[in-house]
């Protein structure tokens, strides 16, 4: 997917990147929707895995709406921070949000995820 949003430098806590609906995506002249979901969970892992502190975690709850569709080989802008979740870490759970605007700044798309750390020192997990 090529998705790897670090920390807009405004102050904000917010994740970003920009990213390039790839052309593999596309069939009959559409771009899939669900490519846009997987990109838009991908930039909230990195807000929700590195804004506070460095904890990998894995999504377990994930809403995501299509406003528009979207196009192979345009560029959208992917934002990440935590909606309306608490901004830090309830014990090993987090919750974010992402949305997806495209070059005119319109939203074509966005989510909210609930995130469990996946953390293997815990003594209730057993690999």
């Amino acid at each position: 997917m090529g998705v790897h949003a670090g920390p807009l430098d405004d102050g904000t806590g917010r994740f970003a990147v920009d990213w390039i609906a790839p052309d593999w995506a596309e069939t009959n002249g559409e771009t899939e929707g669900a490519l846009l979901w997987a990109a838009l969970d991908c930039a909230t892992a990195w807000y929700v895995g590195y804004s506070a502190g460095r904890r990998p975690a894995f999504t377990v709850g994930y809403a995501a709406e299509l406003l528009t569709p979207i196009e192979a080989g345009h560029t959208y802008t992917l934002v990440a921070w935590n909606g309306d979740y608490p901004a830090q870490w309830d014990g090993r759970k987090r919750g974010g949000a992402s949305a997806a605007f495209d070059r005119n700044g319109r939203c074509v798309g966005r989510s909210r995820s609930f995130w469990v750390a996946a953390t293997l020192d815990d003594p209730r997990i057993t690999v």
